[in-house]
């Protein structure tokens, strides 16, 4: 866990860009809720991007997931910068 950020989806655009420049898939994905989390999102947001990852090797699908979570929360502050909770 990196110091000072919060373990849910709602991470602030300093704490996610933070994790991405560390390049740690691992703590995004956790960051984000879990794969189940991520896949519950790809299925609600962009259910062909949820199968197309399936094609995937595992690693691969796990990275491509935790980007797409990453971009989604960014695309959610830029919509709507109240719904960021720090």
């Amino acid at each position: 866990r990196v110091a000072g950020m919060c373990t849910s989806r709602h991470l602030s655009p300093s704490a996610m860009l933070l994790l991405v420049i560390a390049g740690s898939a691992e703590a995004l994905v956790a960051a984000t809720g879990g794969q189940e989390a991520i896949r519950s999102l790809m299925a609600k947001h962009d259910p062909i991007l949820l199968y197309a990852s399936r094609l995937l090797p595992p690693d691969a699908a796990r990275d491509a997931g935790a980007l797409y979570a990453w971009c989604r929360r960014l695309d959610e502050l830029v919509d709507d910068p109240a719904v960021s909770a720090d």
